[in-house]
């Protein structure tokens, strides 16, 4: 014994087999209060042997438990520290072999020492049940000017015995209303540690998802937080939908906190789940309608190849507890920046970016902002995500980008095609310099009205103004998208061996959708769901025109695809140059069975509805015309801020486009043969669907 308790070197060197030896000599019968002495100057002896008591745990607890808890009573504050830490150690087993621990670590929750207290607290978690009743009693009863502090400390106690407390959950519940925010916190903590007892609880995750979200204090906002990450896991495996739900919305609103730590533990709620094994990826432009869908086959059918930030003004309405939720605005690199340095500090590194983010044009946005969003917010994106280190990026362009307005396009269009020298719109031209053709025209629902009211002399009705246009809204971008593919092709370096001391390569690609169909197109998919028929306007000759359209969760899985490619050591599309490829159908479906306008065999149109009754070219380009006079006046348009004359060129001509290099460079192709199919399927699986067929 007097080897052990010596300071010397040698002693110390000694001390694994030391350790061995009065494990067996306690184990029969050796005094533990020979380890402990009570001397004056013998604290050093005294903190080394509690030390290797902790060490050596239950297996010498019958032998040392009541030794060890007489030393709660140590005058030195580190004494009484060290005993509750070895009693925590030693188990359950102390209550019944030293039935004075209990009440002596319950007195050190008034100990003037802070830390003293709360390493009682964290003891007294894991002696058992009889430790944790006492603890509730505390919680219940304990009344003066230490009462706030020690019911704090009775819920760490629960807290710390996780699902073993489940019994006194009703407890913590109330405390999540206290008038002291110190109570209130202190519930949350332990409540989420408690975990799965109460996954299920509705009135435990709203009242936390109030704490994290509204509470003036920012401490009990980052405990609930925390607590709601906790939670997250055992709501899910407990498949409580709407608990679900709220964990989600309070977690992403959390993001956006004013307080600093509490972002943070909202971020690292979500990256608990991350896998240190695979790579991140950030998703700009994460709540539209085809960035909600990455996300969803993300996990659903390509078994999450990658941990996944999400970015945009807003987030979605759907969000998962795996998956960290930003807001920010593009326009605003800080945002980025921000974005990229707190998942690079909680040692997940933004590896892959996918940019998907622009702005659809209408009448009354000016071009300026137009090409501050989908071309200057894209150059710095692609600058931040270089000098962020990240090594690839894959940007959503539109395949039309390569569509001059004047003729046809030729069958089976490729990624070889030429820039023309004039696209047919803006919005083409910011992608080839940014945006993805939405799928179909949209015009307006109460057309009809207007056609009929124009004979009889009548003005348009204000009503008209906020009906639905069905035009092709990618129109007014052509120009910037041939701008913004040109910017990112040129970002592109492929490093070799000699040149990776100056930097990671950095590998892109372009993706090209077609026309998009699918749930969140606001157009043809979200009007057959209601089963309305829609009033289209009259293709060009007799709507025999070739459009080519893919279904959105085609358009998700190539961005998937892509990235991964991009990502794999040896992956494909890690090129010389950088690679554009179109997701497109390949072949083109006539206008107007599109538009539901040619008579089947059935005498209903393509989609099973009525045949549809197209207006006019010329009195859809006429009201265009005044549409687009008006709004050059008022700034503001008369009709659908989508109905302009430019945005009427996509109803009158054919386009397809090649799909040859996604399906060799991605093992990519269209998800069905006929889009029918894909639109069946689409409404089949959708709940709010009145269309089966």
């Amino acid at each position: 014994m007097a080897a052990w308790s010596s300071t010397s070197a040698t002693a110390s060197a000694a001390l694994p087999k030391a350790a061995e030896a009065i494990e067996w000599l306690l184990l029969r019968g050796a005094p533990a209060s020979v380890l402990l002495p009570e001397e004056p100057g013998a604290l050093k002896a005294r903190m080394k042997a509690l030390r290797l008591l902790r060490d050596l745990g239950p297996v010498v607890c019958p032998a040392v438990a009541a030794a060890v808890a007489g030393c709660l009573r140590d005058p030195e504050v580190k004494g009484r520290r060290a005993a509750a830490q070895s009693l925590a150690a030693l188990g359950p087993s102390v209550a019944k072999h030293a039935p004075r621990a209990i009440p002596r670590l319950l007195r050190l929750f008034r100990d003037p020492d802070p830390l003293c207290a709360e390493d009682a607290a964290v003891a007294l978690g894991h002696l058992g049940t009889d430790a944790l009743g006492a603890a509730v009693a505390e919680l219940r009863s304990a009344e003066g000017s230490t009462a706030v502090g020690v019911k704090a400390l009775a819920c760490r106690a629960l807290g710390e015995a996780g699902h073993e407390a489940a019994a006194f959950g009703t407890d913590l519940l109330e405390l999540l209303q206290s008038e002291h925010a110190v109570l209130r916190a202190s519930a949350s903590q332990a409540l989420g540690r408690i975990g799965a007892a109460h996954a299920g609880d509705l009135s435990l995750c709203s009242l936390l998802a109030h704490l994290a979200t509204e509470d003036q204090d920012c401490t009990t906002r980052e405990a609930a937080v925390t607590a709601l990450g906790l939670l997250a896991t055992e709501v899910k495996r407990a498949e409580a939908q709407g608990e679900l739900e709220v964990v989600r919305a309070a977690l992403a609103s959390a993001l956006d906190d004013v307080e600093t730590f509490v972002r943070e533990a909202a971020a690292l709620a979500v990256v608990a789940r991350f896998s240190k094994e695979k790579e991140t990826v950030l998703l700009i432009g994460s709540s539209g309608f085809v960035g909600v869908r990455i996300q969803q086959l993300h996990f659903e059918t390509y078994q999450a190849p990658f941990n996944l930030v999400c970015v945009d003004l807003g987030a979605p309405k759907e969000m998962r507890e795996d998956v960290v939720y930003f807001t920010g605005d593009v326009r605003e690199p800080k945002h980025l920046k921000e974005i990229y340095t707190v998942m690079s500090s909680y040692g997940f590194p933004i590896k892959g970016t996918m940019h998907l983010a622009s702005i659809i044009p209408f009448l009354g946005i000016p071009d300026s902002l137009i090409t501050r969003v989908n071309v200057k917010a894209l150059e710095d994106s692609v600058k931040m995500a270089k000098d962020q280190g990240v090594s690839s990026f894959v940007y959503t362009s539109s395949a039309t980008c390569v569509l001059d307005g004047a003729d046809d396009a030729p069958v089976d269009l490729d990624e070889g095609s030429p820039y023309p020298e004039k696209n047919m719109d803006t919005y083409t031209s910011s992608k080839v310099g940014t945006v993805q053709l939405e799928v179909v025209h949209t015009f307006l629902r109460a057309l009809l009205e207007v056609s009929h009211a124009c004979p009889a002399g009548e003005g348009l009705e204000s009503k008209s103004a906020s009906s639905s246009f069905f035009c092709c809204m990618s129109g007014i971008l052509s120009f910037m998208t041939v701008a913004a593919e040109r910017m990112v092709c040129g970002a592109h370096e492929a490093k070799d061996e000699a040149e990776r001391g100056e930097g990671t390569s950095f590998y892109t690609a372009v993706l090209r959708p077609s026309g998009i169909i699918g749930p969140g197109d606001k157009v043809l998919y979200d009007k057959l769901k209601l089963g309305e028929d829609n009033v289209w306007i009259q293709g060009k000759p007799n709507g025999e025109s070739l459009l080519d359209f893919i279904g959105v969760d085609a358009v998700a899985l190539g961005h998937l695809k892509a990235m991964s490619q991009l990502l794999q050591p040896n992956g494909r599309l890690k090129r010389p140059n950088a690679t554009i490829i179109n997701l497109s159908a390949g072949k083109g479906i006539e206008y107007k069975k599109l538009i539901g306008w040619e008579v089947e065999t059935d005498g209903k149109n393509y989609w099973g509805h009525a045949p549809a009754r197209p207006v006019p070219f010329g009195v859809v380009k006429c009201l265009a015309y005044i549409n687009e006079s008006w709004c050059s006046f008022f700034g503001k348009a008369l009709l659908s801020p989508f109905l302009a004359q430019v945005n009427l060129n996509y109803t009158q001509r054919s386009y397809v486009f090649s799909n040859k290099r996604a399906r060799e460079l991605l093992q990519w192709e269209p998800e069905d043969d006929d889009i029918k199919d894909t639109v069946r399927k689409y409404l089949r699986r959708d709940p709010s669907s009145k269309r089966t067929n």
